[in-house]
């Protein structure tokens, strides 16, 4: 079982009391491994020396570590402007700690000896990784982790401090700003859990990064970055940005879940600085935190959390998350206490395992020693005296309102996507049809002809014209073309079978159809099928110049293996030349253009008759 104490420190000397006590050095030499964790709300670096240095004195044998915070966490409870001591003693397992150097661009290189050495640690369960993240590139060293995640719980953060501008690791006797630490430990019957939490959710619609280098974002939708916090939230790219701008982060989906990235500044050119690293690309949506969905997230977390049976929680919490939950931070550190003893401090950025660098997320790991007990009771939790026995309508006032304003926002969201969603179908849609769109058209033809590049399988397209049609306005009126467009569009939208070809009108009285996966015979089944039913209208037409009196249509084929290099508009070109030549051999027929026509199978079998 592993065993923790903990104080709180204001000055080096209560340190060394501390630790010289009897009833720290009884558990200190009885333990098989001692880990001492520091993490402190000041940044002196001779105060910072001094705690490592009474630690490496009375507690020699015991592994070291710590780093600078923006919010101290003991006994489940948050402090602030604190420097806790934790010391964690393990009946049999061993604790370890590793550091390198680290500067800015040599994150690979440093990552890589940390693995080299964790990787020769027999029976490793568990890594927590320290850095500076303002002089480190941390997704750039958990990027060198890939491997060493698959074998054990690799977790930590990002030091930092009150006023988000300078941190400090500490491993050993050592305090500085250019180091990774990283904390092994080890055992055949250690036991190490780790869950994460957001609680955020998305309050925009999808956006574009359009360009960005490293962790600078410059233009999102093509506009500079800045501009998407100016317009929808009116936060202005001043000094007070990140202040005004931290509980609004982006979210970005990864192949698990969201993950917030946090702004750290606004330039007068528009250009937003985070911690981590962007490519143009990337589709986010701005965030907001939903108190429901954060109750939901902890209860399910403190339920596996309680089912894991630890001995001991650490916590790694968000400075920012500290910011925007403000006192309801409080009831989501203590629920952990009633677990386990609880200790944690909040981080500039969390890291999650393979989930990565994290922002705006609560990071809980477990650890134990030993199989899971039978039955754990789980220690109460004691309330506070009641004052008054009335019923005080304005607590938590602040939660309640943003409640209803967020379900609220909710509610606006779903009917704009709604509304959203049914104008983008009506923009591709042909007003007098009802069909497919030339918009829609090009946008199809090159989104097949790139699938057919892939799957090296033949594209087929129809190009078709209604015969001597300006003589059927003259003759009829456009009333009646427009009526005859109508039902001709019906026609073809019948005769193809397929729910993923297209037939569209490509203007006037042209039409379209797209076949994919199409050799050439299975394209001619299609037009000659266009052909009948167009005939079988019997829609009059005294004045064409077909050798026919009704409405009736030429029509063009091609078909194409696209080569890689080559354009989608070599196959429009094509079936623009056979249809062309329809015309000029009498109308009312179907042409192949020879130069692009692939005959049978190159292509699997489809329903078109191919």
């Amino acid at each position: 079982m592993i065993d923790t104490l903990s104080t709180e420190i204001d000055h080096p000397e209560q340190l060394a009391f501390f630790l010289a006590s009897q009833s720290v050095q009884k558990r200190y030499h009885e333990a098989t491994g001692c880990f001492i964790l520091l993490y402190s709300a000041s940044t002196d670096e001779f105060f910072l020396s001094q705690l490592l240095t009474a630690a490496h004195f009375w507690c020699p044998k015991a592994a070291v570590a710590g780093a600078t915070s923006a919010g101290e966490i003991r006994h489940g409870e948050t402090l602030l402007g604190k420097t806790i001591v934790t010391l964690y003693f393990f009946a049999h397992s061993l604790v370890s700690v590793h550091t390198v150097q680290c500067e800015d661009g040599e994150e690979s290189s440093a990552s890589a000896q940390l693995v080299a050495t964790l990787g020769d640690i027999q029976d490793l369960k568990g890594v927590l990784l320290l850095g500076n993240p303002f002089k480190q590139q941390l997704p750039e060293v958990l990027a060198g982790f890939d491997e060493l995640m698959r074998q054990c719980t690799v977790f930590g953060g990002g030091a930092g401090d009150y006023a988000m501008s300078q941190a400090w690791v500490m491993a050993g006797t050592l305090c500085s700003q250019t180091s990774l630490v990283a904390v092994a430990f080890s055992g055949a019957s250690l036991h190490i859990e780790m869950h994460d939490v957001l609680g955020w959710r998305r309050m925009t619609q999808s956006m574009q990064i359009t360009s960005a280098q490293a962790n600078v974002v410059h233009t999102i939708d093509h506009r500079p970055a800045s501009e998407v916090y100016r317009e929808f939230l009116g936060i202005s790219a001043d000094r007070q940005f990140f202040s005004n701008a931290l509980g609004f982060p982006i979210l970005i989906r990864d192949e698990r879940q969201l993950v917030a990235r946090v702004p750290l500044s606004a330039d007068d050119e528009g250009n937003l600085t985070f911690l981590s690293r962007f490519s143009a690309g990337e589709e986010f949506s701005l965030g907001f935190v939903h108190p429901e969905l954060l109750e939901q997230q902890l209860q399910a977390l403190n339920q596996r959390m309680v089912a894991f049976s630890p001995d001991t929680v650490l916590l790694l919490s968000c400075g920012c998350r500290r910011f925007v939950l403000l006192e309801d931070i409080l009831d989501e550190t203590r629920r952990f206490e009633s677990i386990a003893p609880t200790f944690g401090f909040y981080t500039v950025s969390e890291i999650a395992g393979d989930k990565g660098l994290l922002n705006l997320s609560l990071v809980a790991v477990g650890m134990r020693e030993g199989a899971k007990p039978v039955a754990r009771p789980i220690l109460p939790v004691f309330a506070e005296p009641r004052v008054s026995s009335r019923v005080d309508h304005f607590a938590n006032t602040h939660s309640r309102i943003l409640r209803r304003l967020l379900h609220f926002i909710s509610a606006l969201n779903r009917e704009l996507e709604t509304k959203n969603r049914e104008m983008e179908k009506l923009s591709y849609l042909d007003g007098l049809t009802g069909i497919a769109n030339r918009r829609r058209f090009d946008m199809r033809l090159e989104e097949e002809w790139q699938r057919a590049q892939r799957s090296n399988l033949p594209l087929s397209l129809l190009m078709i014209d209604v015969d001597s049609f300006k003589a059927f306005n003259d003759t009829y009126g456009h009333l009646a073309g427009d009526d005859c467009l109508r039902q001709l569009a019906t026609e073809m939208a019948a005769a193809v079978s397929r729910g993923t070809d297209l037939v569209a009108r490509y203007g006037g009285e042209e039409f379209a159809v797209i076949m994919a996966d199409t050799h050439g015979r299975g394209g001619m089944k299609v037009a000659s099928e266009i052909q009948r039913r167009v005939a079988g209208l019997a829609i009059p037409h005294r004045a064409s110049l077909a050798a026919t009196d009704v409405v009736s249509v030429s029509i063009g084929i091609a078909c194409m293996v696209p080569g890689a290099e080559q354009s989608s508009q070599l196959l429009q070109a094509a079936a623009d030349r056979a249809l062309y030549q329809a015309k000029r051999d009498g109308r009312n027929k179907i042409v192949r253009d020879p130069g692009a026509f692939v005959p049978v199978l190159v292509a699997k079998e489809t329903d078109t008759g191919t």
